[in-house]
């Protein structure tokens, strides 16, 4: 457990670093390709190759925010509406296929309740920087 939460700790660092400090700017088309493909799947927040510290933390701080209403909302809506799926599917006799789908969608839910946590953190992380 205590790795887990050593890693996590040593992302958010490395969060806050980049946002105080930015990324170095791309020279080349290959360097400005990987950047946006690191800004596409999440290890560098939007922004972070702004000219000054205030549009970083404003950009990155306002898509994680974004992502943390995003996922609370949507996970708390599959939650729900997995247990009414879960619900149906014990009144009466056990119908099978209302309890898998109840089941899948209350696990989506958890998956983004989970993604909002993560976002949450990073947006703190953000705030820090």
């Amino acid at each position: 457990m205590q790795e887990g939460q050593q890693e996590n700790n040593q992302e958010q660092d490395e969060l806050t670093r980049t946002v105080r400090d930015g990324v170095p700017r791309p020279h080349g088309i290959k360097e400005a390709i990987k950047l946006t493909g690191d800004k596409l799947s999440g290890r560098v927040p939007l922004g972070a190759d702004a000219s000054n510290k205030t549009v970083r933390k404003t950009l990155a701080g306002g898509s994680e925010l974004l992502a943390v209403v995003k996922f609370s909302f949507l996970g708390s809506i599959l939650v729900l509406l997995g247990a009414v799926f879960i619900w149906a599917g014990f009144s009466g006799g056990a119908n099978w296929q209302t309890l898998g789908v109840g089941v899948v969608v209350v696990l989506l839910g958890g998956w983004c309740l989970k993604t909002a946590i993560g976002a949450f953190q990073r947006l703190q992380s953000i705030r820090r920087a």
